[in-house]
């Protein structure tokens, strides 16, 4: 992890690409599925407010939770504790994510 003003060393970046490499062949688009990874499962939230003049939204803040499932009983509770009544959340729209 990073902190602050670092930066990535060539093996982190490596290490990145690695990780985040799509050979699109090797995927079906009809299948709901991507590439399989080990570790364990990270569920992220990001802070965004629109800024008007601009029409872009700009990150605030971003906060990660270590979950062991993501069923609707891990996340809910992240969401509801996390998030104010009323914001807009966007999603990659997994297919498990229609039932929270």
């Amino acid at each position: 992890m990073l902190h602050g003003d670092q930066n990535p060393s060539l093996e982190k970046i490596n290490e990145f690409n690695l990780l985040h490499y799509d050979n699109d062949e090797d995927v079906n688009p009809l299948r709901n599925y991507g590439r399989r990874i080990k570790g364990p499962w990270i569920f992220g939230m990001a802070e965004c407010h629109l800024i008007r003049d601009k029409n872009i939204y700009q990150t605030k803040s971003v906060r990660l939770f270590h979950a062991e499932t993501r069923d609707a009983s891990t996340l809910n509770p992240l969401i509801r504790d996390n998030v104010e009544a009323g914001s807009t959340i966007w999603s990659d729209q997994w297919g498990a994510y229609s039932r929270i």
